[in-house]
């Protein structure tokens, strides 16, 4: 019996598949941080597990200092052509 087959879809790839995907699509950023928690029980269930959620707070101080620091060392932007009267 054949089975069907299941479109490509971007939600089954790994980190390194996505990495490999923007790179050879030209899109990524010029800085990339990856921040993650590793998970404990991936049983059916709802929420998290407690060392998991015990993490979240400690992760979202490490994203937030990682992205004021990205924040403060970048350039501004220079100004588009809205911003130089229309033109």
């Amino acid at each position: 019996m054949r089975t069907a087959r299941q479109a490509p879809s971007s939600h089954g790839l790994g980190l390194a598949d996505a990495y490999e995907l923007g790179r050879s699509l030209g899109r990524l950023p010029g800085r990339l941080i990856i921040a993650g928690v590793e998970g404990e029980d991936f049983s059916q269930g709802v929420g998290l597990s407690p060392r998991v959620e015990a993490a979240v707070p400690g992760l979202v101080g490490h994203i937030v200092a990682a992205v004021a620091a990205a924040a403060a060392t970048t350039e501004p932007a220079a100004p588009g052509p809205s911003s130089c009267g229309g033109r």
